[in-house]
């Protein structure tokens, strides 16, 4: 089988590459390379494979042999790459096969600074040059593009499309690194550097998310303002807690705590909201069930809704006894107070937004039994929120409108 695989190439080389499995010594046999254009001079085209080299003459015939499957054949014109040479009907004789891969070597431009040229190698699929003739950009062989110095993409649209695009080193994003650009750096850090900005859609449940194997919006707490009543009996007692300088409220059961609380303007909207209390004791032996009341009132913002709508939900935990429960340790029981279209107890979440207020009433409808401590109730440090947060803030400062 005859193959014409170079015509009328302008270059320094031809690379010739057999990838059969059969081509072995065997396999392959004795191919006979002929018909090399006469304007070739002895010794001016070597012929190239693994480390030995033979040479043929412009009229002469040549005999491959001592080559296995997959090494690459090199024909490479020995004259400086100022003497071009025209390659025509190059032609490869008694190869049993039409696995065969040819990639040629191959400039463009003239024949003195060689502007804008590509060539090929053994060890590069393509090597590009600037004006100059030096090496800018070379995608080798296992298909890794490589940048040698300073090169970079000009205007219009580079896309790459892959499952994971790996970046190694400093990678800068818009004026090119000058005044106004997005930095990420070596270690991963994103740095808007000028008047670059992290911009996010104005929708909700647009923001910044938590965890990378399975990303959610975090969780902050919500601080409500907190008073007793100043003047009603259901107020609790400031006592004197450890040591003799600290004291906190101490909570006889119907003692009882006003909070209020005003939504953020980075509440996930949508999601639940949960009560929880800070508390602890300073007895020295302990049993008995803990029960707080959280009692709440919500309404809309912006002349949207009104008040007047209470629902109660109670929290317990069985404190056991003093190793379960120790003297003066912080324990923080929590529930939730919101679901999917509300109910008797509970608030609808879907009603909840930026500007809402939330009315509370915590009470300590049961102490557990407190012994060794003083006044032998539980204290109440703070009762707060649990919400779902953004991180970021809304587009406008006015409901109902918030996110357009």
């Amino acid at each position: 089988m005859t193959f014409s695989i170079v015509k009328n190439v302008i270059g320094d080389s031809v690379l010739i590459n057999y990838t059969d499995a059969y081509l072995n010594n065997s396999g392959l046999g004795s191919p006979l390379i002929k018909s090399v254009n006469s304007n070739l001079g002895a010794g001016d085209v070597t012929i190239t494979f693994n480390d030995a080299a033979k040479e043929i003459t412009g009229s002469g015939t040549a005999f491959l042999t001592d080559f296995n499957a997959g090494d690459i054949i090199r024909i490479v014109d020995s004259n400086a790459l100022d003497t071009f040479s025209l390659l025509t009907d190059f032609i490869i004789d008694s190869i049993s096969t039409d696995e065969l891969m040819i990639a040629t070597e191959k400039y463009f431009g003239d024949a003195g600074g060689i502007p804008g040229a590509v060539y090929y190698t053994p060890d590069n699929i393509a090597v590009f040059q600037d004006s100059q003739g030096n090496d800018k950009v070379i995608i080798d062989k296992d298909g890794n593009i490589v940048s040698v110095g300073n090169a970079s993409f000009a205007s219009g649209d580079f896309i790459v499309t892959t499952t994971t695009l790996d970046y190694i080193g400093t990678a800068t994003f818009g004026d090119g690194g000058t005044t106004n650009y997005t930095e990420i750096s070596a270690t991963g850090d994103i740095k808007p550097k000028g008047s670059a900005f992290l911009i996010f859609e104005k929708a909700s449940g647009n923001g910044i998310k938590v965890d990378h194997a399975t990303p959610t919006f975090g969780w902050r707490d919500l601080e409500g303002f907190e008073f007793p009543d100043p003047t009603g009996g259901d107020r609790p007692t400031l006592s004197t807690y450890s040591g003799g300088e600290i004291k906190e409220n101490a909570f006889g059961n119907g003692d009882k705590l006003r909070i209020r609380y005003h939504i953020p303007h980075d509440y996930v909207k949508g999601t639940d909201v949960l009560s929880h209390v800070h508390w602890s004791h300073n007895g020295t032996a302990i049993s008995g069930n803990v029960v707080f009341g959280v009692t709440t009132d919500y309404a809309k913002g912006h002349n949207q809704a009104n008040f007047g709508n209470e629902k109660s939900i109670s929290i317990t935990y069985n404190t056991t006894d003093i190793s379960t429960t120790p003297r003066y340790r912080q324990r923080i029981e929590e529930s939730v107070i919101t679901n999917d279209g509300g109910s008797a107890t509970l608030i609808d979440r879907g009603l909840l937004e930026p500007d809402g207020i939330i009315l509370v009433t915590f009470e300590v409808t049961t102490n557990p039994t407190i012994t060794g401590g003083s006044p032998n109730n539980v204290f109440v440090h703070r009762a707060d929120l649990h919400y779902q947060s953004t991180n970021i803030a809304t587009k406008d400062k006015v409901g109902p409108g918030f996110y357009t």
